[in-house]
């Protein structure tokens, strides 16, 4: 019943009260539940819904300790996907120092998904979310993107070499950068170009 009443709550965006209930009864509720919640703050976060997916993957977090995951390998991957979303959380509220922080200890930590090795290059980058990295503006706005992704470049690139074809995002970023190159290095030289 917990389980049920919690994940409702925090879908009608009643947010603190499922984290009060997350709080109450994490160990209880079990792992299907935490899940549950990671999925629904993750989803929040593509949709733009930071502030009540950020409370309920600080809920998460605070959880950690009482969350009774056996399996080692499901439980390292359930808290760094946790660590990863809020990591982007604070991205998009543009606290690029604590989102930066919790990827690179998760980066230190051995994760090396091809995903949270392109959210460092964002970072890095300066952007908030991906949908910021878009071909459109004025040839200043143009330069400062190119730059922008050049900072996050060796991070893109690592994503592609450890991921290939998984690393979506990286790719993007990358395919973005060099679009911004050839436009820029051509300089009127050559029409064919």
């Amino acid at each position: 019943m917990a389980r049920t009443l919690t994940v409702y709550l925090a879908e009608i965006g009643r947010v603190g009260e499922a984290t009060a209930l997350l709080r109450g009864h994490a160990e209880v509720c079990g792992p299907r539940l935490c899940w549950e919640l990671l999925e629904l703050a993750s989803s929040q976060l593509r949709r733009g819904e930071v502030a009540p997916a950020k409370a309920l993957l600080t809920a998460l977090h605070g959880a950690e300790d009482r969350l009774d995951l056996r399996d080692a390998r499901l439980r390292r991957a359930f808290w760094t996907r946790v660590n990863r979303k809020l990591g982007q959380a604070h991205q998009a509220e543009g606290r690029m120092t604590e989102a930066k922080t919790l990827f690179e200890s998760l980066h230190d930590a051995g994760a090396r998904d091809p995903d949270l090795l392109a959210d460092i290059g964002f970072v890095e980058a300066g952007f908030r979310t991906i949908t910021q990295v878009r071909i459109e503006g004025d040839e200043e706005r143009l330069h400062s993107l190119r730059s922008a992704l050049e900072r996050g470049e060796r991070w893109f690139k690592e994503a592609v070499s450890v991921g290939r074809d998984a690393a979506v995002n990286a790719h993007y970023a990358l395919a973005v950068l060099n679009y911004l190159r050839w436009t820029d290095d051509r300089d009127g030289k050559d029409d064919a170009q």
